[in-house]
């Protein structure tokens, strides 16, 4: 620990940074010639001296102490030069001179080789001659040899990681979702994966995806997510970390089964906006999301519930005297009315300004009452769930937007009821 009085070394080393960018205020020592802009540097100042010296050498020495000196120089600037010449000849620069110099050697071996019929010459051209059927051979032959060490592929190609193959596609690292760790002599490599593409883990129920896969990395990722928590367990374990970590948190959870203290609440009609052109086809997807098939083969009732729960949908999301009900509460409780009252809904649905309300309330108008009340007794059936306070309470309004997944940090968990129910 610093004494009082004295900076640590991190202090240090700090004031002396600072010190760097700011020379203006730093008390540095300065030479005297530093003053003076016409003084000469140290550097001429050094080279001047020792040329002093050698010229008093050589003066002192004589003329044979002069033809030694001329001849110890050259040898020392030869020595340079030829060191230059190799550096130069080993480095990128020289590539192509490089390339003409040795077909200019290979030419000159292989005339040497076929014009002189002395031992240099046979030499040569046998040298030359096992080469050339080395080369050949392998043309051949190292396919066969690389398709007899190589793994067989009747069966698929597929093998198991390593460490090398894991870091060659930016798998070891500690960005993105993680994956598990790799086993690295006495250490354990973290394993992430940080692109853009899907993951999909399969595993048999209660084999560990949730404690090894999903909750390690809501523990962990800082980006947003979408949790599918029908148990309410993911939010349960993770939700307070997120918050810890700067996620805005919404829980979906009409049965309080998170004890989370603040359920938020979602209403899809609030993704219906009066004058938007998509306004139609969400409302129809909408009514296509209540009505599930049963796989009976009954398409016709399917889709005409459908086309009646999309016209129901539009009166109450744009209808000014829906104001104050735009919720799938007040759709369950329109599909209820029966005789006079439904026929006045219809009634009420010719007069407005959309044309899907306008059309679903005529052709209710014109069915045949019988057919009209299996229509409807349909449309009811898939609606059931909506007689539940709690679920309609979480759909009566919303505390959130799914596009703030892609706006802000923000985690949304979707718990039971929500998924259950349907």
């Amino acid at each position: 620990m610093p004494q009082a009085g004295r900076p640590s070394g991190l202090l240090i080393l700090r004031m002396t940074a600072a010190n760097a960018a700011f020379p203006s205020t730093a008390k540095s020592r300065r030479l005297p010639m530093d003053d003076n802009p016409k003084a000469p540097s140290l550097r001429t100042v050094g080279i001047a001296t020792l040329l002093a010296l050698i010229a008093i050498k050589l003066v002192s020495g004589g003329i044979p102490t002069i033809a030694t000196g001329i001849g110890q120089t050259i040898g020392v600037a030869l020595s340079g030069a030829i060191g230059f010449g190799l550096g130069w000849l080993i480095s990128p620069d020289a590539k192509a001179f490089r390339r003409i110099a040795r077909n200019i050697l290979i030419a000159l071996l292989i005339l040497v080789g076929i014009g002189d019929m002395g031992p240099t010459g046979i030499t040569i051209s046998s040298l030359f001659s096992i080469i050339v059927f080395v080369l050949a051979l392998s043309y051949w032959l190292g396919g066969a040899v690389k398709s007899f060490f190589e793994r067989p592929t009747t069966f698929g190609s597929a093998e198991w990681a390593t460490l090398p193959y894991l870091f060659e596609h930016n798998i070891v690292g500690d960005r993105g979702f993680r994956l598990g760790t790799f086993p690295d002599g006495e250490t354990a490599q973290p394993l992430h994966y940080d692109s853009d593409r899907h993951l999909l883990t399969v595993a048999p129920t209660r084999s560990g995806k949730g404690t090894t896969a999903i909750i390690p990395n809501l523990l962990t990722y800082r980006g947003s997510a979408l949790v599918i928590d029908p148990k309410g367990e993911n939010a349960m374990i993770t939700a307070g970390q997120r918050r810890a970590m700067g996620q805005t948190v919404h829980v979906v959870d009409p049965w309080m089964i998170t004890g989370a203290e603040t359920i938020a609440r979602f209403n899809p009609l609030d993704w219906l906006v009066p004058g938007d052109v998509d306004m139609t086809d969400n409302a129809m997807l909408l009514a296509d999301a209540l009505i599930v098939p049963d796989g009976k083969g009954e398409s016709f009732w399917q889709e005409e519930s459908k086309a009646l729960l999309q016209g129901i949908i539009l009166y109450v999301a744009s209808d000014e005297r829906e104001s104050g009900y735009r919720h799938l509460g007040r759709v369950r409780d329109l599909l209820l009315l029966d005789g006079d009252d439904m026929k006045a809904l219809f009634q009420r649905m010719l007069e407005s300004h959309h044309h899907i309300v306008i059309s679903t309330g005529a052709r209710c108008l014109q069915k045949e009452e019988r057919l009209l009340a299996n229509v409807i007794a349909s449309a009811q059936a898939q609606t059931h769930f909506l007689d539940s306070a709690r679920i309609r309470e979480s759909l009566s309004a919303s505390d959130f937007a799914f596009e703030d997944l892609k706006s802000s940090a923000t985690t949304i968990y979707l718990g039971s009821g929500l998924i259950t129910t349907r």
